[in-house]
C-alpha cells in the first residue's frame, strides 16, 4: 500500500530483532531521504533539525533498534554493523522508497556507507555525516585530541585505558570534558543532547564500540572502508566541525577517493545538527537538490507502509 508521505507521521516496521519505530516529517515532491542516527545505541531526536528539509521532501527517522523508541531486545548477537544495514534494507522496502537520499550521522554514516557499497540501487545521494571511514585512523586521533585535555583528566583516561579505572566520578569528569570539547561544543548543552547521551543503550554501544569514547574494544575497532570509497558512484558528501576528531584532513582525504565527493567543515565539534543548524541545513540542501538534478528521474517516490 502506497500513500502520500505526510499522510502517516509514525509507526513501526518489523526487522530482525524486533520492531522499530519511525517518524517521518514532509511531503515535499522531492526524493525522499532517510536519516540514521549515530550510536550504536542512540536514537534521532538530536537529528530533528532536519524537519527543516521537509519542506522539499519527505524526511525520515527511525530508531534503530535497541534505541529510542524501538524495541530494546535482550541478544548481544543482534549488534553488528550487518545487521544495521539489514534494517536500513527493511525499512526503506516497507515504506517502499523506490529512489533515496541517505543521510547518517556519526555510526549512522557507517550503516549508510556498508549499504551503497554493498551495491544497493536507488540511491541518489549519500551524506556522510562526521562519520569516522576509518575506526583505527579516527582512534589514533581520539588518543592526540585526549592529551590536549588538563593533566587530571588526561591521567583518569590513561588509567582507564589501562583498565586500572572503571566507572568512577572521576572517569565521568573525564569523559565530559572529552565531550564538552570534542563532542558538542554549545554551550549551555540543549536538553536534547543532555538526554541524547544518558539515554545511549549501554549494552549496544559496549558491544559493538567498547566500554569508553576514547579507544575501540569491539568489531568495529578494525572498520576501515577508506579502500572502497572509490566504488561509490552516487554524490557524497562528507561532513565534520573544526573539532571533531572526524578531522577535517580526514574527510578531505576520504572525498577525494570518490569521484563525486565533496566536503564540508562547520564551526562546532560532533554535532552539527546541535552547534551549526543553519549553515548545515543550508549545504545539505543545496547538495541534495543538485544530487536530484543531475540523477535520473524515476515515478515521483512515495512513502507508505
Amino acid at each position: 500500500m502506497s500513500g502520500q508521505p505526510g499522510s502517516r507521521a509514525e509507526g513501526r516496521i518489523e526487522v530482525t530483532g524486533g520492531f522499530v519505530w519511525y517518524r517521518i516529517a514532509g511531503n515535499g515532491e522531492g526524493t525522499p531521504l532517510i536519516v540514521l542516527h549515530g550510536g550504536p545505541g542512540g536514537n534521532s531526536r538530536y537529528l530533528y533539525a532536519l524537519d527543516a528539509l521537509a519542506e522539499d521532501r519527505p524526511v525520515v527517522y527511525y530508531d534503530q533498534l535497541g534505541g529510542g523508541l524501538s524495541d530494546h531486545p535482550d541478544d548481544c548477537s543482534l549488534w553488528t554493523i550487518a545487521r544495521s544495514v539489514d534494517e536500513l534494507r527493511r525499512v526503506r522496502e516497507a515504506l517502499g522508497l523506490t529512489r533515496t537520499h541517505i543521510l547518517g550521522h556519526s555510526y549512522g554514516g557507517l550503516v549508510g556507507l556498508e549499504y551503497a557499497i554493498e551495491g544497493a540501487t536507488g540511491i541518489t545521494s549519500l551524506v556522510l555525516s562526521n562519520t569516522a571511514v576509518s575506526v583505527p585512523r579516527y582512534v589514533i586521533t581520539v588518543a592526540e585530541f585526549c592529551d590536549r585535555l588538563p593533566r587530571d583528566h588526561k591521567q583518569t583516561i590513561a588509567a582507564a585505558l589501562a583498565g586500572q579505572l572503571t566507572a568512577s566520578e572521576r572517569l565521568q569528569h573525564a569523559v565530559l570534558a572529552f565531550q564538552q570539547r570534542y563532542l558538542c561544543r554549545a554551550t549551555p548543552w540543549p536538553p536534547v543532547v543532555v538526554d541524547g547521551l544518558s539515554s545511549i543503550n549501554a549494552r549496544v554501544f559496549m558491544t559493538q564500540w567498547g566500554a569508553t569514547p576514547f579507544a575501540a574494544t569491539g568489531p568495529l575497532a578494525t572498520y576501515d572502508r577508506c579502500a572502497d570509497l572509490s566504488g561509490l558512484s552516487c554524490p557524497v558528501l562528507f561532513t565534520t566541525g573544526h573539532h571533531d576528531p572526524v578531522t577535517p584532513a580526514h574527510i578531505n582525504a576520504d572525498a577525494a577517493k570518490v569521484p563525486t565527493g565533496q566536503t564540508m567543515v562547520f564551526d562546532g565539534a560532533h554535532v552539527p545538527t546541535i552547534e551549526a543548524p543553519a549553515q548545515y541545513i543550508q549545504t545539505v540542501r543545496r547538495f541534495l537538490k543538485r544530487a536530484e538534478a543531475i540523477a535520473p528521474r524515476r515515478a515521483s517516490a512515495v512513502v507508505g507502509p
